[in-house]
Parts: C-alpha cells; structure tokens; sequence
C-alpha cells in the first residue's frame, strides 16, 4: 500500500470540503474474451444524490456495442461489448477502450473504462470456456456457461484476485467513510481495501471473493490504486486520479470506486421474458467448487430460478438459499419452512416440530448441516439434513448462547465450530469450538462427520457434543487512522459487520 504524506492529505480535504456536489458518472467492463459478449454498465447520480437521468452515449475504440445509447433507469443502464475473432486488435493482449459521455444541467460528464483483451485456453471438457452469453449467465467456477464440462476443470479460466487460502474473511467498514474493507479472520490480520459501500451477498468462490452490485456479480481484484496515493496531479474536474478508478471520493480518505475493476462474473439478463429484468439475488458456491447463481425477475422478487452451467432449476416459491451441493439447493422459504431444490421437485425437510434455522449452512457428503434453534429447549443444536430431506439434531456445548441469540453464529467454514461477535470491547469475533460425540458401537455410516448409529437417532449420541474450548480469533483494539503514514485501516465494529467463509 502507498503511503500519505499529512501536509497533502489535509489539503486534500480542505480542497474536497469546498467542493459543491457534482453529479458522478461510472462505467464499467465485464471480463472481455474474444467472440463472447462482456457486459457494458453505467451508473449516474445527479449532484443531489439523486438517480441520474437522461441518456449516456457509448462510444468504443474496438469491437462492437449492442447499445451506444442507453436510457437510465434508475440511474443505471447496461448493453454488451464483443470483440468478434478476425477482427484486428480482437486478441489476447488486445485494450479496449469504452467511453460514456452523459449531458447534464451542469455540463458533459465523460469516463472511459480500459479492458484488456483474454483469449481463454479450450477446456478438456470440449468446449471454449465462457462460450455463453453474458459469461455464460452464470458462473460455475469457469464462467463456462456450462457449455463446456459444466464444473471445474483444468482448463477453467478465472478473474478476480486469489484470496491465498483464506478460509473465513471479515468485512466491514473502517470508519466514517464509507470505504470497506476485509481480512482473513486471525488476529492481527492484514486488511485489503475492497468497496465503497457493503458488497451485497459475499461469498468466497473457487479462493476470490464474489458479490454482487446492482443485480451483476463480480470477483473482487485488486488495485494498486486503491487506498493509494493521488497518482493525477492536479483536480480534474472532481476526479483526483484522471478518471483511471472512475469514482467520486468519499471523505478524507480519497478512495475511487475501488471495485470499478473488478472481474464480471455473471448475470442473469435473458432468464426472464422481460430483457431488463433478470437480477442476481443470491450466490451459492458448492463443496466442488462449482456455484449456483439465485436469479430473481424484480429486485424485490426473491430467487425464483437457480443456474449453475447449463442447469435451470426454478424454485417454485421464492426462497432463501442457505447452502448447495453440486444438484441440490437447501433453502429457507417464507413461512420458515425448510426446502431441498432440486430438478424437477422441491421437497420440504421432515421434522417433529416447526423449524427455526440460522442462515450459517453448510454442505456435507451427504446432505446440509444447519444451525437450529429448538423453542422446547431454548438451545441451538447442530441440525443434520439428510438429501432425502431426513432431520436429526445434535446439542451444541452450553458455551454456544443458551437463547436466540445462538442463531447469529456462523460455522467456521469447514472446521466444527462457530463464529459470534464478542459484546463489548475490544471488538472481534470469538470461536467456540465442538468435538462430535464418539460413533456407536456398530459402526453406522457417515453423515457428514456425524456417525449414522441407527434409524432410533440418526445415530446422534444423546450426550451431545464435547464442548472444544471457546477463544478469541479476530480482535480490533486500534481503530483506522487515515492521518497516519501510513495509514492505519481495522474494521469499525460500530457498522454492520458480516462474516464469509468457504462452503
């Protein structure tokens, strides 16, 4: 990260203090791979904050724009770019430059966005990898559209900056900005500055970290630039670095849009008989390393349809997706009951008593573990769902909140313990770890790491399991300091924090 200098960060917000609001414009480029469609968006505020309107042009320096005029709706309008094979410059390497030129009452706002051109390798399942439209309209781990072997293969090309094994990510803003940052869940980790405002359904995908803005979602990438030093001189017209992160800055701490580079990864345009009304709701990797993309037909419809590759799986009543495996979808629908999705049936999860679920779910080899909350006992338990649709329970350690508040815990990604934010200070997260209890006598089989003993049980010891300890794994005793040199950037436990782990 670059440094600050004080002298330049005071002027910098002195300078920015009397500025009179501008309206902003922002335009950016899906992943661009020759002869396959990428994504074109732009989003427009007027200076009182207020959705722009109006139309921007389009204008692009290679290939061919399906729109080079688009309305705003809802500030926003979106068409794609394709580089066709043949075409000079139409090759790996290849830049692109795409222009959006928006006429306002004070003025013409122009941005360019620079792509560079990817000729992705033949995967070995047959097929050129992202081979349909959109990026495939959805992402399987490829971005293959299913067009090719349908999951992870050798030949699968993916954006997006590697998160080096981080297993559990912390994210959260860092303070009166509204920059957003994350951090692999230890104790003195580093932050990586990410967003300026709270990405909307994270997940940790084949190692990035995808979510989605605006109905599209991304994989987030790296910038040198963010959270860097002014790199363009003097003011530009209210874009402190020539436009090259395409974004207004957002207090003291002059950040530009972070994520206007990072990589498309899906879509769901084209899924619904109205052209503009596909959103990405929901995003749902899967043990394999495939993922399933949630679509909804309104932003307020919920996900109605599933895609993961070639696969449609419609939901028939709009739900919640917990977790997935690679051909079934667990899921919280609207009255609380608990669904398995799955083509060409949805099944309803068998139980004694009406089910309380947590959104922390997870897959196993053999069905979904979930964390449950019985009203009888006023204690979480550790729900074992079969694929059938089968319910067993086994007890948490008393370590585990003894009330509701055991459904804000979140599994510690693969490992048998739970996630819960510390109350007070310092602020952080505490883990409170389980030992499954030992398998009974006749061996059974596995469920997931829970011994099947018997129909009676499910094979679930009635002693419950061993409580393993409980510590502190994420702590943050200094907040952000964005006067120091260099800066100092925690996460800020007064704002919404949300907890993301490997499924």
């Amino acid at each position: 990260m670059k440094r600050f200098s004080i002298g330049r960060l005071l002027w910098l917000v002195l300078v920015l203090s009397c500025q009179p609001q501008q309206p902003t414009l922002d335009v950016t480029v899906g992943a661009v791979r020759v002869d396959v469609d990428a994504t074109v968006s732009v989003t427009a505020t007027a200076g009182d904050g207020a959705p722009g309107t109006g139309t921007v042009d389009l204008t692009t320096s290679l290939g061919v724009l399906e729109a080079s005029s688009l309305a705003l709706v809802g500030g926003a309008g979106r068409t794609r770019l394709r580089c066709p094979r043949g075409t000079s410059g139409c090759t790996a390497g290849g830049s692109i430059d795409v222009t959006a030129r928006w006429t306002t009452a004070s003025g013409v706002i122009t941005q360019t966005a620079t792509v560079r051109v990817t000729d992705p390798p033949v995967s070995d399942g047959g097929g050129v990898v992202d081979a349909g439209r959109d990026g495939g309209a959805a992402g399987d781990a490829g971005l293959d559209g299913g067009r090719d072997a349908g999951e992870p293969d050798a030949g699968v090309f993916l954006e997006g900056t590697p998160l080096q094994g981080a297993e559990v990510l912390v994210v959260g803003r860092m303070g009166p900005p509204r920059t957003v940052g994350f951090a692999p869940m230890t104790l003195n980790a580093t932050m990586r500055v990410g967003f300026d405002r709270m990405p909307e359904h994270p997940a940790i995908y084949n190692d990035r970290l995808a979510y989605v803005r605006n109905g599209v979602a991304y994989l987030w990438t790296e910038d040198p630039l963010d959270a860097g030093d002014v790199d363009g001189g003097e003011l530009d017209g209210g874009d402190l670095d020539g436009g090259v992160d395409a974004g207004p800055t957002f207090g003291a701490f002059p950040l530009f849009r972070p994520e206007a580079n990072d990589a498309f990864l899906a879509s769901c345009s084209d899924e619904f008989a109205d052209p503009d009304a596909g959103r990405v709701m929901a995003l749902v990797p899967t043990l394999t390393g495939g993922l399933w993309v949630g679509c909804g037909d309104s932003p307020d419809s919920g996900v109605v349809l599933y895609l993961k590759g070639g696969v449609r799986v419609s939901a028939v009543r709009p739900a919640v997706p917990l977790a997935a495996s690679d051909d079934v979808i667990l899921a919280r629908a609207p009255d609380g009951g608990v669904l398995l999705i799955r083509e060409p049936s949805v099944d309803q999860v068998s139980s004694p008593r009406a089910l309380d679920v947590a959104s922390s779910a997870r897959g196993t080899a053999s069905g979904f573990e979930v964390l449950s909350f019985n009203q009888a006992t006023n204690a979480c338990s550790l729900g074992v769902i079969t694929r059938s649709g089968g319910f067993t329970e086994l007890p948490l350690p008393v370590t585990v909140p003894q009330d509701r508040r055991c459904l804000g815990g979140r599994f510690a990604g693969r490992r048998d313990a739970l996630l819960y934010p510390i109350i007070g200070q310092p602020a952080g997260y505490r883990e409170v770890g389980f030992l499954r209890p030992a398998p009974p006598a006749d061996g059974g089989l596995t469920d997931g790491g829970v011994t099947d003993g018997g129909p009676a049980d499910g094979g679930l010891a009635d002693a419950g399991a061993v409580d393993a300890g409980s510590h502190v794994v994420f702590e943050v005793t200094t907040p952000s300091d964005f006067n120091a040199d260099p800066p100092v950037l925690t996460i800020d436990f007064m704002y919404p924090v949300e907890v993301v782990a490997k499924p």
